[in-house]
Order: structure tokens, then sequence, then C-alpha cells
């Protein structure tokens, strides 16, 4: 399996489970204050989507 869509897919799924965990992070932050200015949410979302896209291509279908 070192075809570069799964290696491309891989990457993006470890995109995302950080952002969900920093999503989670920011959720349940101690200082409501300190808000951060990155959409965790949607880039998570658009990782899981291009991981389906690579995983198509890398099957050929």
């Amino acid at each position: 399996m070192d075809n570069p869509y799964f290696i491309a897919a891989a990457a993006l799924l470890a995109i995302a489970g950080a952002a969900g965990w920093m999503d989670h992070r920011r959720n349940n932050r101690e200082h409501l204050d300190h808000v951060g200015w990155v959409n965790w949410p949607l880039v998570m979302v658009l990782a899981l989507v291009g991981s389906l896209m690579m995983v198509i291509l890398g099957f050929g279908l």
C-alpha cells in the first residue's frame, strides 16, 4: 500500500483527528476570554472529505 493517495488519506485523517482534539480543547477551555480564530469543525470536515476523495482515487473508482 505505497499508493500516494492512501498516504495522503492517512495524513488527512491525522489532520481531522487533530482538529477534533483542538475543537474539544476549545469547548472545554478554562479561560473563556481566550478565544481561538480557527474554525476547527470546518477543518475537520474538509479533512474528512479530502480523505474520502483520496481513498476513492486510490481504489480507482
